[in-house]
C-alpha cells in the first residue's frame, strides 16, 4: 500500500474514532477534492488542456483563495516498458502540478509521484480500462497543511 493509501486509510481510521469522541468531532472537517485527468496513449500532455483549466476554475470556485495542499499522481496502461511508463507518468503529472502552479492558485504544498503502470485505477483487461489508467489524480486538501493536519 502506497504511503498516501495508507495516510487516508488512517484518516478514514481517525474520522471514525472522532464519530464517538466529543473532543475529536468537535474539529472541523477536511474540505477536500479529488479530480482525474486523461491522456492519450503515448502523450504527456493532457487530452484536452480544458480538463486542468476547469479543475482550477473549480477550485477557485471552491476554495477561493485558501492555501491548498496537493497530491498529483500521473499513471499509464500497462501496454510499453515499465521504465518508460514511470518516466511517462511521472512527466504527465509534473505537466499538470506546472498548469496549476502558472493559474494563480494559493498552492501552500504539492508533491508529484509517478506510479507507471503499478497501482492501476482499474485492471489492464480492456482499452477503455486502459484509457481510464492513462491519467493524472490530483488530490486538494484546502486550508493549509496545519489545519488539515489538525483535522486528523
Amino acid at each position: 500500500m502506497g504511503g498516501f493509501s495508507l495516510c487516508i486509510a488512517m484518516m478514514l481510521s481517525f474520522n471514525a474514532m472522532a464519530l464517538t469522541d466529543p473532543v475529536k468531532s468537535m474539529k472541523k472537517s477536511v474540505n477536500s477534492t479529488s479530480k482525474q485527468i486523461y491522456f492519450d496513449i503515448d502523450d504527456e500532455s493532457p487530452d484536452a488542456p480544458t480538463q486542468v483549466k476547469q479543475l482550477i476554475d473549480e477550485l477557485k470556485v471552491r476554495f477561493g483563495d485558501q492555501p491548498l495542499n496537493i497530491k498529483v499522481t500521473g499513471r499509464t496502461c500497462d501496454l510499453g516498458p515499465e521504465a518508460y511508463n514511470h518516466q511517462l507518468a511521472e512527466q504527465r503529472a509534473y505537466a499538470v502540478m506546472e498548469m496549476m502552479m502558472m493559474q494563480g492558485l494559493n498552492i501552500n504544498f504539492i508533491e508529484v509521484e509517478s506510479l507507471g503502470e503499478k497501482n492501476p485505477l482499474v485492471p489492464n483487461n480492456s482499452e477503455a480500462n486502459r484509457k481510464e489508467n492513462r491519467s493524472v489524480s490530483v488530490y486538494v486538501f484546502a486550508g493549509g497543511l496545519s489545519d488539515y493536519l489538525a483535522s486528523l
